[in-house]
């Protein structure tokens, strides 16, 4: 199923849960119709097509973001967490808990360019020193978590 994550419109039922910089988890359901919006200084969260947003937290409060098209879960569990640090980072970050195997890792702007795709495996180094200073949003499957580079 495909998922347009960066303010685009979804095409099947999803559970976004945002987990917060404090560690708790926020789990909203967004319906065919319903889109996620991540901008400059803000994700918000709208379930349907209707303008009222359903939830929304301010980007330095978000941790990361797990989207899931399996509607038959009915908890979040930690059994996937990746790990990017250090963070703030400089010219690189390591990844951890992203499972075994290669996976793609792609790494988008605040406005949701891509700005960078690479693969890596759990343990990576992963070089930023291509990309300006600032927030960015790093996505390895269904998991997405936020590494700024200073």
């Amino acid at each position: 199923m495909l998922l347009l994550l960066w303010g685009g419109m979804m095409h099947a039922q999803a559970v976004v849960t945002v987990v917060t910089t404090d560690g708790e988890k926020h789990a909203t359901i967004i319906t065919e119709t319903g889109h996620v919006s991540i901008g400059n200084e803000s994700v918000t969260l709208y379930a349907t097509s209707d303008s009222n947003a359903t939830s929304s937290y301010a980007i330095e409060d978000v941790a990361k973001m797990l989207f899931s098209t399996n509607m038959s879960v009915t908890k979040v569990t930690d059994e996937v967490r990746i790990n990017l640090y250090p963070n703030p980072s400089g010219d690189h970050f390591t990844v951890d808990g992203i499972g075994h195997g290669e996976q793609v890792l792609a790494i988008y702007s605040m406005q949701g360019k891509e700005v960078m795709r690479t693969t890596c495996h759990a343990g990576d180094r992963i070089d930023i020193s291509s990309l300006a200073q600032g927030a960015y949003l790093v996505r390895i499957g269904s998991n997405v978590g936020k590494i700024v580079k200073k």
